[in-house]
């Protein structure tokens, strides 16, 4: 058996690339160490493409959550989360301040939720209609004249926290 170490595969490359560039926008090493239970020389091989010996050194999920934490405080995602998503065939939609943390709702939030959904729903809808309209395509001019990719942001945002509250009325009522 030779002493040669397997390159890594794509997936495993752009793990340790997305981690290395997170850790980066996180302040670096020496910012992220102070955050977080690992040190430097961990987080640092973590995103060493470089080195065989680290191949399989890997970003826990309880130190991601550390970098996800820090960095949603400043408003930003780690690229290491976005590309999980993307590797679980989804993506990532951050929501509204107060989506995840709301308290039960009575008629009224309800009503202004599924309202604010049907809402913004006819707004993305009725943007990329108009769009069409003229030439039967929809121009990268239009989508950014109509701010159609904000009015799409908008209602998943929405959609996402009218099905957070869902899942919650099935997790209080013990319905599977």
């Amino acid at each position: 058996m030779s002493g040669a170490v397997r390159p890594l595969t794509p997936v495993e490359r752009q793990l340790k690339v997305h981690t290395d560039h997170s850790i980066r926008k996180a302040g670096g090493l020496d910012a992220f160490e102070v955050l977080t239970r690992v040190g430097r020389k961990t987080l640092h091989d973590y995103g060493n493409t470089g080195n065989g010996k680290h191949r399989d050194t890997f970003m826990p999920v309880d130190v991601l959550a550390d970098l996800i934490a820090d960095m949603r405080g400043r408003g930003e995602v780690p690229s290491l989360l976005t590309y999980l998503c993307d590797l679980a065939g989804g993506v990532f939609v951050p929501l509204p301040d107060g989506g995840a943390g709301a308290g039960e709702m009575d008629l009224s939030g309800w009503s202004k939720l599924i309202g604010g959904v049907a809402a913004e729903d006819g707004a993305a809808v009725s943007a990329l209609l108009e769009a069409l309209a003229d030439d039967g395509r929809v121009s990268a001019d239009e989508i950014h004249t109509g701010e159609i990719l904000e009015k799409l942001t908008s209602v998943i945002a929405l959609l996402c926290r009218l099905k957070i509250h869902c899942e919650r009325v099935v997790q209080q009522e013990g319905a599977a």
